[in-house]
């Protein structure tokens, strides 16, 4: 669709058209203002057939021009304005003061829990403790909706929280603890003086790249109002059902590999492929989300209590000497805040202030 405009030189057609040069030819005229459509202005050689007579125009390219602009600016004919782009928050971002990778994941629907069916069908294929058991039939199936967040792709490491501690002269409860913390001495677990996150007994030589355990609840707190406080993001634990929804990846299986005990065995660091100790993070494959040690390596603790009758906090995940069948992601344990052991914790951000 166009006009045209003639003088004894050129035509200049308009055309209201899907161009680039439309803004160019605006800013000739000034008129860039007004533009909500696409036009361009072509300027093509008059030609004059023989007899015919040519009559000037008194108005010149650059009026006409802005005079159909303002037209189509307030009545469309037809063409409306390419929709307002907004800003989608980027998939993965570095946490400059800790070093930790994070991904989104956008909000949506968790189911939490397992089903009664499930649970008893869990229960047959090993002996469970009286704790366990019950730890089982708490993991009542129901269905949470959780918000927008950033999840650390790993637990914190040993690297990570160190530097908190050393910037801070935080003291952990495993430090001040009468009994010691949690070690390992000729082969055998054990509270010992001297135990803390970066010494784990006689047995374990430390390597910065471990999960950060002997961690409590407390703990874990300390760290992310420090790194909130650094960083000027609102970094925190997650709650449980943010944490199932980040480890079951889209996913409905007894675990994020599927429904296969091997395959979950090999997937994570638990009694059957840890060899009693904890390893560096980010060594097995992730789950579809991009998050590694999702199954075991080290209980992780979330922002909510166990239950009603106890002032325990949630903890998720499994550990280095869990049964893979107490690491599925709908597994779930509880502890005093204060409570230290092969426990540490991944942070989350809040995907409001990004």
């Amino acid at each position: 669709m166009f006009d045209r405009v003639s003088d004894d030189e050129t035509t200049t057609r308009i055309y209201c058209a899907p161009t680039i040069e439309m803004v160019d030819i605006a800013k000739s005229v000034g008129e860039e203002h007004l533009l909500q459509g696409v036009y361009a202005v072509v300027a093509e050689p008059t030609i004059k057939q023989p007899g015919s007579r040519i009559t000037k125009t008194k108005w010149v390219p650059a009026a006409v021009v802005s005079v159909l602009v303002a037209m189509f600016a307030i009545y469309g004919f037809g063409i409306t304005s390419a929709p307002l782009k907004t800003e989608s928050p980027p998939k993965t971002i570095n946490c400059p003061v800790s070093g930790a990778d994070l991904v989104f994941l956008p909000g949506g629907t968790a189911l939490m829990g397992t089903s009664k069916s499930e649970q008893r069908k869990i229960l047959v294929q090993t002996t469970f403790t009286p704790w366990n058991v019950e730890r089982i039939h708490s993991e009542k199936q129901h269905v949470e909706s959780v918000g927008s967040f950033y999840i650390a792709t790993t637990e914190v490491t040993v690297r990570q929280f160190r530097k908190f501690i050393s910037e801070t002269r935080y003291v952990t409860n495993a430090k001040t603890a009468t009994r010691g913390g949690f070690g390992r001495f000729a082969n055998k677990w054990s509270l010992r003086k001297g135990c803390n996150f970066d010494h784990l007994g006689d047995d374990i030589e430390i390597d910065d790249r471990m999960p950060a355990i002997n961690i409590s609840f407390r703990d874990a707190l300390a760290y992310c109002k420090w790194l909130s406080e650094e960083t000027g993001f609102h970094y925190r634990l997650p709650t449980e059902a943010e944490w199932e929804y980040a480890a079951r990846a889209g996913t409905s299986t007894r675990w994020y590999t599927g429904d296969d005990f091997v395959t979950a065995s090999q997937a994570g660091w638990t009694s059957a492929s840890a060899k009693q100790k904890p390893h560096p993070v980010a060594q097995l494959v992730p789950n579809a989300f991009g998050l590694y040690d999702m199954i075991g390596n080290a209980w992780e603790w979330c922002d909510g209590h166990y239950d009603d009758n106890r002032p325990f906090r949630v903890q998720k995940g499994g550990c280095f000497f869990s049964d893979p069948w107490l690491a599925r992601p709908a597994a779930r344990a509880g502890n005093k805040e204060t409570s230290y052991g092969p426990y540490g914790f991944r942070v989350v951000r809040d995907a409001t202030n990004n």
